[in-house]
């Protein structure tokens, strides 16, 4: 067609990128000869999609027969990237012969899910250009795909450096012949293998290896023929109220058989992660997918296998020990004095202060003045501490002494333990106004009230201010 040798070349051969990294190359080809061209366009795709079919798919026409269910389809997508861009507009619309290279470059968003194929979906990323010729031909075209993995950080999930644990166990039911019963086949059970297996963590990388280490004792009088350690992967899809789930393989490797009545001792077995993309594919509803180790122990015969499996977490970025490193001191002759170690004094521990660079102010003495200590102005008069004395008082002997004493005298011979308050304070409760001038209207009040015990309570409950009073009223603490 007079366009040769049109390809893609990316920057990074492997065609792996990180989300939120700069994808970049060349767009190469060879014109033999001129054409009428409207320029080189490039277009950047990235999208997932799902597409499965459930119930019984009859004739062409997918119409149900008796006893048939029609077939549901399901299907969704998602986009992520798709960007058109001119990459090249020649000039006055001819593109003459010759040998291009045309450079791209585009920043990836940085949440977008990982690449992923499955058997009803997928998620992929694609860039493809095209040379245009005048109007609405295409002269050629070429897509080529690359592999973006999604920033999982697994320094954030401290969890999974913890190692983990699997136990399991099984019997096998064999046929044997009694000879005390003459030719007479009797099941029974084995003995049965144990199995006690870890693994050194839960959460891994791309090309880091799982160990797993343990005990495979077979205490049965059954052969084991092999064991086999996967790396599983479980791809969820979900389509409206449509769900569906498969498990993929992505790592096998065996270990040799057991015999009977033996053990077999593994020290760190490796498993090795292959390049797959992170757990959870995040950015992505419509796919999802987690990891999972299984070991199978495979008897001899028709007997099933011993199965044991831990979930583990794949991540892009591996964990880091963290270490702590101080700063080393400057040398002296930036300012700063060498760190020595102080000496005793005769007088005792007394180290003299490392020398200051110069424009720094002078350190404080040593001995500082005394810090004076308040003195109140006048002391305070305080009600009694809790715990001290407490006077009890007969109200009833009050009353009748009260009435045999004069005013004057009450106000000059006060009760020990008692808090004097002026009368221009009011006490709602557990306060006796004495000595003081009703008001009219209080004594209206009072004449009302026929028992002693009743104007008591009136007068505790009354409520007024006096200020031209000179008079005290006593309470008791």
């Amino acid at each position: 067609m007079g366009i040769d040798n049109f390809a893609i070349r990316l920057n990074k051969p492997s065609g792996v990128y990180y989300a939120g990294e700069t994808l970049s190359g060349n767009v190469q080809f060879i014109t033999t000869k001129p054409y009428n061209s409207d320029g080189v366009f490039i277009k950047y795709i990235g999208r997932a999609d799902v597409n499965w079919t459930e119930g019984y798919k009859g004739n062409t026409d997918n119409r149900s027969g008796p006893g048939q269910e029609a077939a549901v389809p399901y299907e969704a997508y998602e986009v992520y990237i798709d960007k058109l861009e001119l990459l090249y507009s020649p000039p006055d619309g001819k593109l003459t012969a010759n040998k291009y290279s045309l450079p791209f470059s585009i920043k990836l968003p940085p949440h977008i899910p990982s690449s992923f194929t499955g058997s009803v979906g997928k998620i992929v990323y694609q860039v493809r250009a095209d040379v245009h010729l005048s109007g609405i031909h295409t002269a050629a075209s070429v897509t080529l795909p690359f592999t973006v993995l999604g920033v999982k950080d697994l320094k954030f999930e401290v969890h999974l450096h913890n190692p983990v644990a699997m136990s399991n166990n099984k019997t096998f039911s064999t046929m044997y012949h009694d000879k005390s019963l003459g030719a007479v086949s009797v099941w029974r059970k084995s003995k049965p293998i144990i199995a006690h297996l870890s693994i050194n963590k839960q959460g891994f990388v791309s090309g880091e290896d799982i160990l797993v280490s343990g005990v495979i004792n077979n205490e049965s009088d059954v052969d084991i023929k092999e064991c086999e350690l996967k790396l599983i992967e479980t791809a969820q899809y979900r389509v409206g109220g449509g769900k569906k789930s498969e498990k993929i393989t992505a790592y096998k490797c065996t270990q040799p058989a057991i015999d009977k009545e033996s053990k077999a001792i593994w020290d760190n077995v490796p498993i090795t992660v292959p390049c797959i993309p992170p757990s959870g594919l995040d950015g992505c509803s419509i796919i999802t997918n987690s990891y999972s180790v299984l070991i199978r122990i495979i008897p001899c015969g028709v007997h099933f296998a011993l199965e044991l499996s831990c979930d583990i977490t794949i991540g892009t970025i591996p964990f880091q020990e963290e270490t702590v490193s101080l700063p080393i001191p400057p040398p002296s002759e930036a300012g700063y004095a060498h760190l020595t170690t102080p000496e005793a004094s005769k007088d005792g521990y007394d180290p003299a202060p490392p020398g200051l660079p110069s424009g720094y102010p002078a350190p404080l003495s040593k001995s500082l003045p005394p810090l004076p200590v308040p003195v109140p102005s006048r002391p305070l008069s305080l009600p009694p501490l809790p715990g001290s004395k407490v006077f009890k008082v007969n109200r009833n002997a009050q009353r009748s002494s009260e009435s045999a004493q004069t005013e004057g005298s009450r106000e000059k011979t006060p009760i020990p333990g008692a808090l004097i308050v002026p009368s221009a304070y009011v006490y709602l409760r557990g306060v006796k106004l004495r000595g003081v001038n009703k008001p009219k209207s209080y004594q209206s009040i009072h004449k009302t009230s026929t028992n002693k015990r009743d104007e008591d309570d009136d007068q505790a409950s009354y409520v007024s201010e006096y200020n031209n009073s000179p008079r005290s009223i006593r309470t008791f603490c």
